[in-house]
Parts: structure tokens; sequence; C-alpha cells
């Protein structure tokens, strides 16, 4: 759930998009509009929900499904940061 939280901190600062106050399916809504692929997107949303549901439902995951985790911040992080998308658009 940390993980979630920081990749939601990062959307709030990215997107100007309340991810600290909205539920999973709020955030991926007002990610909508944003050109973000499709693949990305579905691996935040696996990310997101996994963090629900040690969040709220006290869940304990898997070392597989924590690495997963880890790895999907990272990639959605490196794929979506300002720097990357201006190296892209040129």
């Amino acid at each position: 759930s940390s993980l979630s939280e920081i990749v939601r901190g990062y959307i709030e600062k990215r997107y100007q998009v309340q991810a600290l106050e909205q539920t999973s399916d709020e955030v991926l809504l007002g990610l909508r509009s944003f050109p973000i692929a499709e693949e990305l997107k579905e691996k935040l949303e696996q990310l997101l929900k996994l963090g629900d549901l040690v969040k709220f439902a006290k869940e304990t995951p898997i070392a597989q499904e924590n690495e997963m985790c880890f790895a999907h911040a990272k990639l959605f992080i490196e794929q979506t940061s300002i720097k990357n998308t201006q190296t892209t658009d040129a």
C-alpha cells in the first residue's frame, strides 16, 4: 500500500489528478484524457487494486505480487515522466 501511495503522489504532481483523495477507479478515470499507453494504464490499475486490497481488506501480497507492483510502478513513472515525454515528443 505504500507503493500505491507513492504512485498516487506522483500522479497528483504530474497530472494534477487528486489521486490521494480518490478511489482507484476515480484515479483511472481522471487519467483517461491523458496520452498514456493502454498497457501502462492496465499495469497501473493492477498496482492500485492490489494496494486497495492490502490497505482495506488487509490482504498480504506474495513476494511475486510485490515485485510485479514495484516493476509496474517504476515503468509507469519512467514512461510518463516529463523528461521522457519531452524526449519522445521531439
